[in-house]
């Protein structure tokens, strides 16, 4: 008894974590419907994923025959801030504060909507925090950031999360 106990909490918890992944890959594509970006250029729709492997196979699997703004889905993975290059959304997954900060500094002003799950990411300079509470995510965005960064959000996205301002 005690190992069929065992096994099922290691397998809810297993199935939890990645249906959190899996949840979390698919908000940040439906986050871009709300956002437009200043000099698109109007070819792929470019993801890049900040060091995890992980979360680049969960976004390259709901976006495999998907379209985001009626373009193709293209994920990147970037293991340093160098690698990062032209990209729509950088998804920098729960890493180290001064690691955040280091990437936030690399991409300022340069129209890329950063969006992470570390606590304090939006006010460390990250222009969405995903985070769970009452067992739904919702949203905190840095509006400043989001200015520096020539994203313009949608009231409708704006309407729903938290902002904060600087």
């Amino acid at each position: 008894m005690l190992k069929l106990s065992l096994l099922f909490i290691l397998t809810s918890t297993i199935y939890s974590y990645t249906t959190e992944d899996m949840l979390k890959s698919v908000i940040v594509g439906k986050i871009a419907k709300f956002i437009k970006w200043e000099n698109d250029d109007g070819n792929d729709f470019i993801i890049t994923i900040y060091k995890s492997r992980r979360s680049k196979m969960f976004f390259e699997k709901v976006y495999k025959n998907r379209k985001i703004q009626d373009r193709r889905v293209q994920i990147k993975l970037a293991q340093t801030v160098d690698e990062i290059g032209k990209s729509h959304i950088l998804y920098i997954p729960n890493i180290g504060n001064r690691e955040v900060d280091e990437v936030l500094r690399s991409t300022a002003s340069k129209n890329i909507l950063t969006v992470g799950d570390s606590k304090g990411f939006a006010e460390r300079g990250g222009v969405i925090q995903l985070y769970f509470a009452s067992r739904k995510i919702k949203f905190k965005i840095n509006y400043e950031t989001s200015k520096e960064q020539r994203v313009k959000i949608s009231s409708t996205l704006l309407r729903i999360s938290k902002v904060i301002k600087g």
